[in-house]
């Protein structure tokens, strides 16, 4: 039990690196900065949210550790790899999902870091909010903020 408990605490501290956007969009709703919108049209970051794509996929590499079928090093490397395939996925989602919708449309995306710049109607951007991808909406000035947080790893 010893042996696992601190590589338990470095794939769980590589968890919460998985969520510091979500926190940081959470966050950033607590700013002063409106949504750039002004009644006809707007912009905004949409922060995606891998939650829901990673939990599976972190329970069964806890597992695998726990089991002592992988190394330290490798919960790591695979949780890292589930994380990248998880943004991934979640923006791709979220582009398609503007894509469908009447007067929203994606016009920056950065991947790694989850956020993707839209620009439309503020209707279908809140509308947008019930996207299980999208974690949160927040201002468009948030994008560059998320891009140039450096990825945390340790």
């Amino acid at each position: 039990m010893g042996m696992n408990d601190p590589s338990r605490r470095r794939v769980l501290g590589a968890a919460a690196t998985g969520t510091a956007l979500s926190l940081a969009g959470c966050s950033a709703l607590d700013d002063d900065a409106p949504l750039d919108t002004d009644g006809a049209g707007g912009t905004a970051t949409v922060a995606v949210d891998i939650d829901e794509r990673m939990a599976e996929r972190e329970a069964e590499i806890q597992q695998q550790l726990q089991d002592e079928e992988i190394s330290q090093e490798e919960a790591q490397a695979e949780f890292q790899a589930a994380q990248i395939e998880a943004l991934e996925d979640a923006v791709e989602a979220v582009e398609s999902y503007a894509a469908d919708i009447d007067g929203l449309s994606v016009t920056e995306t950065s991947t790694q870091a989850g956020a993707l710049l839209v620009d439309g109607d503020p209707a279908a951007m809140i509308e947008a909010l019930d996207n299980d991808d999208i974690g949160a909406l927040v201002s468009a000035a948030q994008f560059e903020q998320f891009q140039e947080q450096p990825a945390e790893s340790e």
